[in-house]
């Protein structure tokens, strides 16, 4: 029989009341055979044919094909597919739809118009398929038990392709968790310590767009390379290091504080912990790994008796700085050699020694003894001793030619004793700026994103949100100002004379719980 809408049996014709489902059954038993013979088409890649088909000026009209899609536009005779600018029709009428979202496979041929080179799709037969979201679970749970990883990638591919063609976030969806699954595979299938594997993989997963997932992969790579890395040489490491804070995201970055109880949990459970952990987090975990790496490369060049200790803390603070501490260990250590000589000389002498030490060519023996009488001094000053931490500080600067631990001195001494207004004094003058409640640079200063108020009193102007001395900053101090109290609030009126005979008139406000008093209103107007 041809299979074709004008030869249905007549019964299927005239009982239009047979339900749906039935119609679909019998077109598919009258159909099968034609079906087998038709070529597989997403509604996309019969897009492509078409434009090859164009451009190459074929008559396709011959071949007998088979297209899905979801449907547009559904009529009695005629239907469109989504992302499918060619029209589908039929001789006879297609079957009643049934419900409002509905995707097909129609089976015909293609014709075109000689005139307008447009083509039409000549329908023989239509049958109802599941959407691409029952399709999918239909593909998974087939898929679920005994799957490869290449099966799971390609169940990815089918659902991707399709999630980018219709704009589908669920289907995008579905395409990760299908690439997820074969990730997972090919990492069950890795051996525990194949860390360029894990890399191999995690480069997979970035191409999927997974990087979440990409980083725990790299993470655990350089956990594995970071422990097969204990006894290689320095070169070894080095390169590893270099590696580390290439591929680790933040391990490069100093970490103010790096705690103790992260690390506690992440040497317990290493890849449950970062699985677990945020952005931020991961990223101190990724500095964890590049400070212990870097230890691993410079403890190991501690002399015996512990002489060199200042060369070695003088590298932990500008390479790990997080390490401090144990950078004053080593300094204690090269002290305890040299202490109880160095601490009994005057600063004349420990002077003389240095120039003796300069004019042998022993340029690094010099600084240690320098270093050393001055870390002493620093040990030996009190906590509020801020006249004796100015004059270190300019010993450091002098003898030792080292503004940076100078102005590091003052810096830790104001944090110690921030009301030490001489302190704050020196620090200005070396040019440094009080931002936020740190000491910051100028060039650090100019670098940061201006803010509004400062913008404004680089200008001269007033804006609301400014304290008094922000106004002071900008305009100086107020020709008058006057003062009231209510219950829970004060008020400050500053007025301007302008030189127009305007003036500018503040009103401050302080509220209670407020540390001072800001600028609530700002009025400009001609003088009484």
């Amino acid at each position: 029989m041809n299979a074709t809408w004008g030869t249905w049996p007549t019964s299927c014709r005239a009982e239009r009341w047979l339900p749906w489902r039935t119609v679909v059954s019998v077109l598919v038993l009258l159909l099968g055979v034609q079906a087998a013979r038709a070529e597989s088409l997403s509604v996309k890649e019969f897009n492509e044919k078409l434009e090859g088909w164009k451009k190459v000026d074929k008559d396709p009209s011959l071949l007998t094909l088979e297209v899905e899609g979801r449907v547009k536009i559904y009529s009695k005779d005629r239907l469109t597919l989504e992302n499918c600018k060619v029209m589908f029709r039929a001789k006879t009428e297609f079957p009643e739809r049934t419900r409002k979202s509905l995707n097909v496979v129609v089976i015909g041929k293609v014709s075109r118009d000689s005139r307008t080179s447009e083509h039409t799709f000549q329908v023989s037969s239509i049958r109802i398929v599941p959407g691409e979201h029952e399709q999918f679970i239909d593909k998974y749970r087939q898929l679920k038990q005994t799957a490869s990883a290449d099966d799971w990638y390609a169940l990815g591919r089918w659902a991707a392709i399709r999630g980018e063609f219709y704009t589908d976030d669920q289907l995008l969806s579905n395409a990760d968790e299908a690439n997820q699954r074969g990730l997972e595979i090919e990492r069950k299938a890795r051996s525990k310590d194949d860390p360029e594997g894990l890399l191999e993989l995690a480069d997979k997963a970035k191409k999927f767009r997974m990087l979440s997932l990409a980083n725990e992969l790299t993470h655990e790579a350089f956990h594995l390379l970071c422990e097969r890395s204990r006894g290689q040489s320095a070169a070894d490491l080095q390169k590893l290091a270099a590696r580390l804070e290439s591929e680790l995201p933040g391990a490069n970055v100093e970490q103010r504080v790096i705690p103790t109880e992260l690390i506690n949990d992440y040497k317990r459970r290493p890849m449950p912990t970062y699985a677990a952990a945020d952005a931020a987090t991961r990223r101190i975990l990724h500095r964890w790994l590049y400070v212990e790496l870097q230890l691993r490369l410079i403890t190991p060049r501690l002399k015996s008796d512990g002489s060199n200790g200042f060369e070695i803390a003088d590298q932990i603070d500008r390479i790990i700085h997080e390490q401090h501490a144990l950078a004053e260990e080593f300094r204690d250590r090269a002290l305890k050699s040299r202490a109880a000589e160095v601490e009994k000389l005057a600063r004349s002498e420990v002077v003389e020694l240095f120039e003796k030490y300069r004019l042998r060519n022993q340029s690094r023996a010099a600084n240690d003894l320098l270093e050393s009488w001055l870390t002493l001094r620093k040990r030996g000053l009190e906590s509020d001793d801020t006249e004796g931490l100015l004059n270190l500080s300019e010993d450091y600067r002098r003898l030792l030619k080292r503004d940076d631990l100078a102005d590091r001195l003052l810096i830790d001494g104001w944090i110690r004793n921030p009301k030490a207004s001489d302190l704050q004094e020196r620090l200005e003058k070396e040019g440094y700026r009080l931002f936020e409640g740190h000491w910051i640079s100028e060039q650090e200063f100019a670098s940061r994103p201006e803010g509004k108020l400062e913008l404004a009193i680089r200008n001269g102007l007033v804006a609301s949100g400014m304290t008094a001395s922000q106004v002071r900053r900008s305009r100086g101090k107020p020709d008058s100002k006057s003062r009231s109290a209510t219950a829970g609030q004060v008020t400050e009126i500053w007025t301007y004379r302008m030189a127009d005979s305007s003036q500018l008139v503040v009103r401050f406000v302080k509220r209670a719980g407020q540390p001072e008093m800001s600028v609530a209103e700002v009025l400009e107007g001609k003088g009484r």
